[in-house]
């Protein structure tokens, strides 16, 4: 009794409206969903799609609560599946890189409990995706080191797993070397990532795939390879209908091409599909595009104002979002003293609240503005802070281009010396650096992948031929065996003589052909190596062999069929003689019957 009472306790206290600040469709109806639920599984999965949503929302400690206490409903009542089923089957690890620290904690604590979990059941599948998500959230939170530990882990122990967590793994490798620049070694996971995709035909896999690729060859600057790629991602989901994929395609779409109707299209799909996460990630891409066409800082604002969604998501989090997007927009649109006032406000606040990859952009968006206002000092102050911040952290490739910044500001003030100080720091940096960004290599791995996809489809090709060869070798056997039942019912009953043997040899001929026909494909190619002269006179043996038992089983059975033994049976088995003495016997019964009837009468 105790024990429901306190799941009661957890239930309303969850779902006390007050808890949550926006009051929407979606979030409405999950609740009821989790409120009506039936069972305990029903209850589980209205939760995982309620945590689901919050995440997707950026309500990441709401949603870390909702999983909470679903770990708890789950352990009191003893259901192994439904606890594994809350660990695993949530989107925690899609956070995004701009996120507080404290979101970022209470996404790799949740995260390293379902890894726990997975040991302590020993459940190797699970265990390497626990790896692979640790990993994905450590390299977006600029912690490289412990990503890569947690990717070997996951390499290690997805060994024994199936092929789609191996390819998941590779995935998340490749967007790891990618991250590092590494883009070779990335481009090596992502061709063998696609290999497994091909060969489980996962066509959603394949998508996912195609949109690593663009991303890998947009960072190498193959801009054209890169749309090519969307375009084949979005062309399969479209086929194999991925509708959540091809939100995605056309998402990537807009930003790759910075063209504001993808933008609708994907608003549209993800409205039809209620993808709200996705929705507001259209609309944001719709903001970048702004940006990236020097439109004024008011008609951002005004674009946002129209979107109170979209107004409402930067609001979240610790309250630094919003205003630093102003920030952007005034930037972005030629007002920099407007941007450093949103920038200073904010500087604070992020340097406590954020991880140094994300908070020491606030002074290289401080020294922008400044940069902006045409005062070099104090851009280059920003900077050097910035650059102070960033020597801390293991973005090697972001140090290089913040030196690299330097170096341009230091010669546009006329400081030569100190301008190629900074060059030269900046170049040693990049040479130190483990990079392949050599197109011809990538493309190299291209040419590499689509030569494995060719031979993929050959093969595919090869076992559809084997299957329809062996259901040919099936249709002729069930062929034959009707043709010999049908001389055998036909022997039954009075045909003329030439009608049997004309049977029998059509029967024989389709006999000993198949027989041949088998021994050909299946043992003298083999044999033989295909060579005519082998063929030929290992046939005439064959056949020679095969006529006299042909000729010899065709008399046997067509005089048997022809000397009226079957027609002899067929009489004595006729239905119409059962017929007739079931009725005899059934008229026999009634005599019977009215007899002692009569009998019966008399007495």
């Amino acid at each position: 009794m105790k024990k429901y009472v306190y799941i009661f306790f957890v239930f309303w206290f969850f779902f006390n409206p007050d808890l949550f600040g926006q009051s929407g469709k979606t979030y409405d109806s999950l609740c009821r969903m989790c409120n009506l639920a039936n069972s305990d599984t029903q209850r589980v999965v209205a939760f995982q799609k309620l945590a689901g949503f919050l995440y997707n929302n950026h309500f990441i400690s709401k949603a870390d609560s909702v999983l909470r206490k679903q770990i708890l409903v789950a352990e009191l009542l003893d259901d192994k599946e439904l606890l594994l089923k809350t660990y695993f089957d949530n989107p925690a690890a899609n956070i995004v890189e701009w996120s507080s620290s404290a979101d970022f904690d209470r996404v790799v604590n949740f995260l390293q409990k379902a890894l726990d979990h997975a040991r302590r059941i020993n459940d190797r599948d699970h265990i390497a995706i626990g790896y692979t998500r640790l990993a994905a959230v450590l390299r977006k939170r600029g912690k490289y080191s412990q990503a890569l530990e947690n990717l070997s882990n996951a390499q290690i122990n997805s060994q024994a797993s199936n092929d789609s967590i191996k390819a998941m793994v590779s995935i998340e490798a490749g967007n790891y070397y990618m991250t590092r620049e590494q883009f070779f070694t990335a481009g090596a996971h992502f061709n063998n990532a696609f290999e497994i995709a091909t060969r489980i035909n996962s066509r959603s896999l394949e998508s996912e795939i195609y949109r690593c690729l663009a991303s890998l060859n947009s960072a190498i600057g193959d801009e054209t390879t890169s749309k090519d790629f969307l375009l084949k991602s979005a062309q399969l989901d479209k086929q194999y209908n991925n509708g959540e994929g091809l939100v995605r395609d056309y998402i990537r779409l807009a930003k790759h091409e910075a063209e504001a109707e993808y933008v609708r299209m994907a608003i549209a799909l993800a409205d039809s599909l209620h993808l709200d996460g996705l929705r507001i990630a259209a609309k944001e891409v719709m903001l970048s595009i702004y940006m990236n066409s020097a439109a004024t800082a008011d008609t951002m604002i005004a674009y946002l104002e129209s979107e109170p969604e979209l107004k409402q998501y930067f609001k979240r989090g610790g309250g630094e979002n919003y205003p630093y997007e102003l920030g952007y927009f005034h930037l972005y649109g030629g007002n920099p003293d407007s941007a450093l006032f949103y920038f200073e406000s904010v500087r604070d606040n992020m340097l406590k609240n954020y991880d140094l990859k994300v908070s020491s952009l606030v002074y290289l968006d401080i020294g922008d503005c400044y940069h902006a206002k045409k005062d070099i000092p104090k851009a280059i102050e920003y900077y050097l802070k910035a650059l102070s911040y960033y020597q801390q952290t293991e973005e090697g490739s972001t140090v290089a281009s913040i030196l690299r910044t330097l170096s341009n500001f230091h010669e546009e003030s006329g400081d030569f010396k100190t301008a190629l100080y900074y060059d030269q720091r900046s170049t040693h940096i990049r040479d130190s650096l483990s990079h392949e960004t050599k197109t011809r290599e990538v493309a190299l791995l291209d040419v590499d992948r689509k030569v494995k996809l060719e031979a993929e489809k050959e093969r595919q090709a090869g076992l559809a031929m084997i299957r329809k060869r062996n259901l040919q070798y099936m249709s002729i056997t069930i062929a034959i065996c009707l043709v010999f039942v049908g001389m055998l019912v036909l022997g039954m009953f009075p045909i003329s003589r030439l009608t049997i043997k004309l049977l029998g040899y059509f029967f024989f001929i389709s006999l000993f052909e198949f027989i041949v026909l088998l021994l050909d494909n299946n043992i003298l190619h083999t044999i033989t190596h295909g060579e005519p002269l082998k063929l030929w006179l290992i046939k005439i043996v064959l056949i020679g062999m095969l006529v006299p038992i042909q000729h010899f089983l065709e008399h046997g059975i067509t005089k048997f069929l022809s000397s009226r033994q079957l027609l002899k049976a067929r009489k004595k088995f006729s239905l119409k003689n059962l017929w007739t003495k079931k009725k005899t016997k059934s008229h026999k019964k009634n005599a019977d019957t009215e007899e002692l009837e009569n009998d019966t009468a008399v007495l």
